[in-house]
């Protein structure tokens, strides 16, 4: 059994480090608890995973720790004409609730409380992050003016 440590040796587990070898190989290494990043993956993928550590953790009296990163629902935007567009810093469009094929001038969202759950001033991020837009005006039922910010 380990010594208790204050400090732990976090290691996230993906693709090329999942197998039983590897995870024993980390755990020689030193890792406490491992990360799990159900992002990506199936939850069969994650289950395997999880029962290699318990089984571990119960033949050889160790408390190695499993922490799962669960990612927050990602809201989609509707169907765009020619899948995408050019977007730059200055240009303005509106994201609505209505059924619309999106154009550089109007795309759907998938939530259709948005315009209700946004106000002028507020910060969007889109694409993971990757395009910042800024909430210009919002009528509270189905359309926001949205300006690009980066």
């Amino acid at each position: 059994m380990k010594k208790f440590s204050r400090t732990k040796i976090v290691a996230t587990l993906g693709p090329a480090s999942s197998s039983k070898d590897t995870i024993k190989a980390l755990i020689t290494a030193g890792v406490d608890v491992f990360r799990i990043n159900f992002s990506h993956g199936t939850h069969e993928q994650k289950t395997a995973i999880i029962n290699i550590i318990k089984d571990y953790n119960e033949a050889n009296h160790a408390s190695i720790g499993i922490m799962a990163d669960l990612q927050g629902p990602k809201i989609r935007l509707g169907a765009i004409e020619g899948n995408s567009f050019p977007v730059k810093a200055g240009d303005t469009f509106i994201i609505t609730t209505d059924d619309c094929i999106g154009t550089p001038k109007r795309v759907r969202i998938h939530y259709e409380t948005f315009p209700a759950d946004v106000q002028p001033g507020d910060t969007l991020l889109v694409d993971d992050g990757k395009v910042e837009l800024g909430v210009l005006d919002t009528d509270r039922k189905n359309n926001v003016t949205v300006r690009v910010l980066n």
